[in-house]
């Protein structure tokens, strides 16, 4: 039997939007590296929160920390695990190159 999550009504649609779609530009095929190699500061890259308030995702004016604490706990943590799930799906290629980055600490 595959688990089902309960979908939760997101509050702040606009925020959360925009937060997806700036996880999205930084881990594209393209930016990831770029985004790995910011990394390098000791942030750790399951750090959602150190990540935002670093601005490694800030892009064209937009910048995560602020969209982020504009959200309530629960759009907060959906937005968490967004991010989490998109760093599992990073390409195997460049999860072993920066291995560091990826082991748990």
């Amino acid at each position: 039997m595959q688990f089902i999550k309960a979908p939760l009504p997101i509050e702040n649609l606009e925020a959360f939007n925009s937060l997806k779609a700036l996880i999205t530009a930084g881990l594209e095929q393209g930016g990831v590296e770029r985004f790995l190699k910011s990394l390098g500061t000791g942030i750790q890259i399951r750090d959602f929160e150190g990540i935002a308030a670093a601005g490694l995702l800030d892009r064209d004016g937009q910048k995560a920390k602020p969209l982020y604490d504009s959200l309530n706990v629960t759009d907060q943590a959906q937005v968490r695990e967004f991010y989490l799930t998109a760093v599992e799906e990073i390409d195997p290629k460049m999860r072993r190159k920066y291995k560091k980055i990826f082991r748990y600490s």
